[in-house]
Formats: C-alpha cells, sequence, structure tokens
C-alpha cells in the first residue's frame, strides 16, 4: 500500500489518493448539499463513485445520506473494479437491530441497493426503473417519518412494489 503513503504506484491511477478523495469529498458534500431538497433528488447527492479506504466511505456516506434528509435512503457498495472477487452491497444503516420489527426503518436504502447491484451486473435498464418506482413513490408522499412522511416499512415497501408493477405492466 505504498500508494497510500505517495511513494508508489496507485493501482487505479485515475482515482486520487484515498485521502485527497475523503477530504474533498467532505468538503463537497457538505458546502454543495442545500442543492437538493431532503427526501428528493437522491441519485444526484449520492451516487458518485469514489476509490476509498472503508473507514473513509463509511463515513463519506453517513455524511452524504444524513445531508440529504436520512441515513435510510442511501446505498452503499463495496466494488472490486477487477471483477475478480465479489463485490458487496447493502444499504448503509446496515440492519439497525435496533429498530427491528418497529416497523419505523425507511426501505428506500434497501431499494436502492438493489438497483446500484442491476447497475453493477450490466441492467442499466432495470436499476433506473427501480429507481423511478422509488422517485414516484416518494413524490406522492409514501415516506417514513425520517423523511417528513407518515408511512411505515411495510407500507412504504407496498407502494413501491405496486409502482413496480405498475411500470411493467
Amino acid at each position: 500500500m505504498s500508494w497510500l503513503a505517495g511513494t508508489g504506484p496507485h493501482p487505479f491511477p485515475y482515482h486520487y489518493p484515498a485521502n485527497r478523495i475523503f477530504s474533498g469529498a467532505a468538503t463537497a458534500i457538505t458546502r454543495h448539499h442545500r442543492r437538493y431538497e431532503p427526501g428528493t433528488h437522491f441519485r444526484a447527492l449520492l451516487t458518485r463513485s469514489t476509490l476509498t479506504l472503508f473507514q473513509h466511505a463509511d463515513i463519506l456516506s453517513d455524511l452524504a445520506a444524513a445531508l440529504a434528509g436520512s441515513i435510510g435512503i442511501a446505498p452503499t457498495s463495496n466494488l472490486d473494479p477487477t471483477r475478480q472477487n465479489p463485490s458487496m452491497f447493502e444499504p448503509i444503516h446496515g440492519s439497525a437491530f435496533d429498530i427491528t420489527g418497529k416497523g419505523i426503518a425507511n426501505p428506500v436504502g434497501t431499494f436502492w441497493t438493489a438497483a446500484e447491484m442491476l447497475r453493477w451486473l450490466g441492467e442499466e435498464t432495470a436499476a433506473d426503473k427501480l429507481l423511478d418506482c422509488v422517485e414516484n413513490v416518494c413524490g406522492n408522499g409514501v415516506m417514513t417519518k425520517d423523511l417528513g412522511g407518515d408511512a411505515n416499512t411495510k407500507q412504504v415497501t407496498d407502494a413501491v412494489c405496486k409502482e413496480i408493477k405498475r411500470c411493467y405492466a
């Protein structure tokens, strides 16, 4: 990992070193977050790909999600750009055991994570349709309390599933 110290070649030369990405991204996310309305325009704020150390990525993704309105909306993925090893996809909030069974978890991050996985698998159209469905549902006011709505987890999930069926009918 000599590239992190700036003493060796970077394995992905088209990316900045992790510390520059972290510093610049944290600044940009913080300075420009007001461009995005909470609960809307999810894709614009959180779909920039960066190569970072896991800890840096975790901090940046939590920051971006919080500024966008809720940690419950954001996806995350740990990708192997060489595609020689498995990649992992999960909502930023993880499993959220502290709210399990309470019906207050925001399922948007899970849907968005599924869209990111579809995109990684080359299914761009399906990924875009899924995100359009989620945005349509949220745009119609069906959101969990963390985004200012009054729906529970099941109601949001059911509304997104219904919208998916409508889009593919």
